[in-house]
């Protein structure tokens, strides 16, 4: 019984591969307004390795100060 629930349930995936704006009655964006947001997530994301780097860069100093107190005695 799963068995035949999986396998009608693949079958419209296998069938439809990618939704397009027509699948689902939106209309589709303008190459402009695509590109932009493409530009902005980019920028988006290098912002946030920015900040992720800062983060490691911050855990390494707590790292040696809990290393610090642990060899002073003040844990």
């Amino acid at each position: 019984m799963f068995s035949s629930a999986s396998s009608s349930s693949a079958a419209p995936a296998t069938t439809s591969t990618s939704t397009t704006a027509s699948d689902t009655n939106a209309p589709a964006l303008p190459a402009g307004i695509v590109h932009d947001l493409q530009s902005q997530l980019r920028d988006t994301q290098a912002r946030l390795a920015g900040y992720m780097e800062r983060v490691r860069q911050l855990e390494g100093v707590l790292q040696e100060q809990k290393a610090t107190r642990r060899e002073m005695g003040w844990t």
